[in-house]
């Protein structure tokens, strides 16, 4: 929700500013000399203006882009986030105003055109003048998506105002940009249906769907704590910036390009690379090597997709879809395994036991054992690694979905030996270990 106020508030600024501020105040449709004679002639509060206006412009364009990923999964959002694109910003008008009036463009006196495309400006040839760039195809594709995607045409309440504002885009759809995107078909034959549906011309806005709505925070924290505060700040920052001393930037420069040592860095002599030992740094203190102990093994037969999404209190046929597996570390197991992300060191497990969820909630483990624990098909797992120091917290992992294969075996392989994959729980690359897991077919599509 922040993400989209950001944009909105981007995308609100781009479309009200004059398009004569860009030419006349930044350096984008300029000149070298102009450009040489206006940083001479600039005052430091003119300079910083003029940084504002392109910086801010890069960014208003950039945040399009981001919007039009946003609309193109509107499908995904939820009903208060898609309330607050529809409703409360009106993202459909705002980019018929990009249409309408593109920022992207810009027409010099001598009849020449350029376009802002990946973060510049480049001078288009006449001929190339009806291609579509990059990013003048964002606000058609989130056009697309909020008149076409029926989530939002159920969200989105049409006016009579709201009306005639969409079909001031029909007028941009030709052959040309249909050829480019094939998509438009689609919007162009919305807005045909559009021009004759007719609309209550008094009709208004309905109230809000939502009687409880999520209203971003972050943004207004910030400003209620700092508002009172801004020239201290401000005066805070011209200090510091007072206090920066060139020459040390220039002395870790000189230490950056320092090329003293090189010689030994690329010695290759004796066909092997040596690497600083312990020994050349006798005050380092070496790390405190912390044994795991236990590995608690919680996995979920949820199906998040076809899960029961009301059960009855008093229903006797629910069963217990969380089972855990606690497993004890065999330390004397114990082998190093160098990687390139450095040195892992792996252990065995034994299963201790493995027991239904609800049995641990009722503190009574050792009423039943489970010899076998099975597991669906898209299952998630999570582990929780217990160390022998106290000082070391425990490690979570999870693996959100195990994604079994199905249809393994038919019926007249049932006396070849089963099937065994390995899943693993955890990320490797996040240094913090992972958890592998053995699986046996039981039977078809049962693990």
């Amino acid at each position: 929700m922040e993400v989209v106020d950001y944009c909105m508030r981007k995308i609100t600024w781009l479309i009200q500013t004059p398009r004569d501020v860009f030419r006349t105040q930044t350096t984008f449709h300029k000149s070298g000399q102009d450009i040489v004679r206006e940083l001479d002639t600039a005052s430091r509060a003119d300079e910083l203006r003029r940084q504002w206006l392109e910086l801010e412009f890069r960014v208003s364009v950039q945040c399009v882009t981001i919007l039009r990923y946003i609309c193109e999964r509107v499908h995904l959002l939820s009903l208060n986030l898609l309330s607050r694109v529809l409703d409360k910003h009106d993202a459909l008008l705002s980019f018929v105003a990009l249409l309408e009036n593109p920022p992207w463009t810009f027409k010099a006196p001598d009849n020449t055109w350029k376009k802002f495309d990946h973060q510049k400006w480049t001078q288009v040839a006449p001929c190339d003048l009806l291609q579509i760039t990059t990013t003048e195809a964002q606000p058609w594709i989130a056009l697309y998506f909020l008149v076409c995607s029926k989530a939002a045409r159920d969200q989105y309440q049409l006016t009579c105002f709201r009306k005639n504002q969409v079909l001031r885009v029909r007028k941009y759809l030709n052959d040309v940009i249909l050829d480019q995107l094939p998509l438009l078909a689609d919007v162009q034959r919305f807005l045909d249906e559009l021009a004759i549906v007719q609309l209550n011309p008094n009709a208004v806005s309905a109230a809000a769907k939502l009687v409880m709505e999520v209203v971003p925070v972050i943004r207004t924290a910030l400003v209620r704590e700092y508002r009172a505060q801004y020239t201290q700040l401000g005066a805070a920052y011209l200090d510091a910036c007072a206090s920066i001393n060139r020459q040390d930037d220039m002395k870790t420069l000189a230490d950056v390009y320092n090329m003293d040592g090189l010689d030994d860095l690329l010695d290759s002599a004796g066909g092997a690379t040596s690497f600083p030992t312990d020994q050349n740094q006798p005050n380092q203190t070496p790390p405190v090597k912390r044994s795991p102990l236990s590995v608690n093994l919680v996995i979920s037969n949820h199906d998040h997709h076809h899960m029961q999404k009301i059960i009855a209190l008093d229903d006797s046929n629910c069963d217990s879809v969380e089972q855990c597996v606690i497993c004890d570390v065999v330390l004397s197991s114990e082998t190093v395994v160098d990687t390139t992300d450095g040195k892992y060191f792996r252990y065995a497990l034994q299963r201790r036991r493995a027991v239904d969820s609800t049995m641990l909630q009722d503190h009574e483990p050792h009423q039943q054992d489970v010899d076998s624990v099975v597991v669906a098909t898209h299952a998630h797992v999570h582990a929780t690694v217990a160390f022998d120091d106290n000082q070391m917290p425990p490690i979570h992992l999870a693996n959100p979905d195990v994604n079994l294969p199905v249809d393994m075996i038919s019926n007249n392989q049932k006396s070849i030996a089963k099937p065994v994959v390995w899943r693993q729980v955890g990320i490797l690359d996040q240094g913090q270990g992972v958890v592998q897991m053995q699986l046996k077919l039981l039977d078809t599509n049962r693990w």
